[in-house]
């Protein structure tokens, strides 16, 4: 099972309650820091933890490829990303800040789902 967001509140119960479950879990991050708790959290023989640019396709292929060759199957695909805004009203903020909102969470999906 591919999570992301396993940093977080959402991504963490569903990657916990999947591996409790019996399942592999791969679990992509943003940075080191959430990529070193999440191996301390998780890491076992049935956790793949990598640091990734979710703005590549390429290196979610990468990862992707490293999980299947670990693995041999991903069965689901969790995302549970999502915005945090915390910019204040987003009418006040620029379209730059915008776009990279756009970026870093609504295409994060559309790469995932490539």
């Amino acid at each position: 099972m591919f999570v992301t967001g396993a940093s977080g509140q959402v991504g963490w119960g569903i990657a916990h309650a999947a591996q409790d479950a019996g399942a592999n879990v791969v679990l992509p991050t943003r940075s080191e820091e959430a990529r070193a708790a999440l191996v301390d959290e998780f890491g076992n023989e049935r956790a793949l933890v990598a640091n990734v640019d979710f703005t590549s396709v390429e290196a979610l292929e990468r990862l992707r490829d490293e999980a299947l060759e670990r693995f041999g199957a991903l069965d689901h695909v969790v995302a549970p990303l999502g915005a945090w805004w915390q910019k204040g009203n987003s009418l006040d903020q620029s379209s730059g800040e915008l776009r990279g909102l756009l970026d870093a969470y609504v295409e994060a999906q559309w790469r995932l789902l490539k």
